[in-house]
């Protein structure tokens, strides 16, 4: 049986590694760590809400999503474009709210921020110059309907339906609880 000596020369070598290795992983863990979202991020990133607080359809509710407005409301029950009154077409929106609503006892959410610079729209549920219910964007005369696609002005493109789910009488908005 031999036995194989370490030379100091190869023990320097390989200390010297072993604690450039340390250093090299502390230096770039914080790094890695500062690119991960903040937990109070986090915690906004989900909006729960009890759908029992909405007596009345129609009545908007506001509640923080991402720093965000997160509109919530109850529709009447098989609501349509065409029992809406204005523009009734197949639209991004309505694609999206119609199966919404028979899943979440007509109620929706809906961010509340104007596509176009970023406005927090006005819900009118007596609506404008024809009575219809509309979301309406005082800064540059954006309108929206009821399930926020753009129907004038300069918006390029509907407000956004977040991913969302009723659980019992729990509105549950954001991609973390929903998957």
């Amino acid at each position: 049986m031999s036995e194989k000596k370490l030379s100091r020369r190869k023990f320097l070598g390989r200390a010297t590694c072993a604690v450039g290795g340390i250093g090299a992983v502390s230096a770039v863990y914080p790094a890695v760590a500062s690119l991960a979202p903040d937990k109070n991020a986090l915690a906004q990133s989900i909006a729960k809400f009890d759908i029992r607080k909405l007596k009345e359809e129609f009545k908007l509710v506001s509640v923080p999503y991402k720093q965000k407005p997160l509109f919530i409301m109850k529709f009447p029950k098989n609501y349509t474009p065409e029992k809406w009154g204005g523009q009734a077409k197949e639209s991004i929106n309505y694609k999206i709210f119609k199966p919404l609503l028979a899943k979440q006892n007509n109620v929706i959410a809906v961010v509340g921020v104007c596509t176009h610079l970023g406005c927090i729209p006005i819900w009118e549920k007596n609506g404008g110059k024809n009575g219809i219910p509309i979301y309406y964007c005082p800064c540059h005369g954006g309108v929206y309907t009821p399930w926020g696609d753009n129907i004038s002005g300069p918006p390029p493109i509907p407000l956004h339906i977040p991913e969302q789910k009723l659980v019992g009488n729990i509105l549950i908005a954001g991609p973390k609880e929903i998957r």
